[in-house]
């Protein structure tokens, strides 16, 4: 399946995808979005922008992952993670919320590839 996805930086970029990956990112970004938003107050607008962005960026690591490994591939998904979280906090209005998001996110932020 062909797919926009998030890139680096701004716009989107037309990506190949597995057509499974694409089917199941619908599942693995509201998987993300419980974990990322659990006790943080948001409009079913504010659920689905996250949404598209947890989307977006899962679509993008998949991709990233078909054609890079190892340091490299994990130092552009940190990127990835950064932008995303970046883009997802923008969403959040109340200070005390951020800082719950803030929490989340950064308690489930990956380790780089050992060896």
């Amino acid at each position: 399946a062909t797919v926009s996805i998030l890139a680096l930086g701004s716009g989107t970029v037309q990506a190949q995808v597995p057509k499974a990956t694409a089917a199941d990112s619908i599942l693995v970004a509201n998987n993300i979005y419980n974990r990322l938003f659990d006790g943080v107050a948001m409009s079913s607008d504010q659920r689905a922008r996250a949404l598209a962005i947890i989307r977006k960026d899962f679509l993008a690591k998949v991709e990233l992952q078909l054609h890079e490994r190892g340091n490299a591939a994990w130092a552009k998904t940190q990127e990835l993670t950064v932008h995303r979280d970046s883009a997802l906090k923008a969403l959040i209005t109340s200070s005390t919320d951020r800082k719950i998001f803030e929490q989340h996110a950064k308690s489930g932020f990956p380790r780089p590839p050992s060896g």
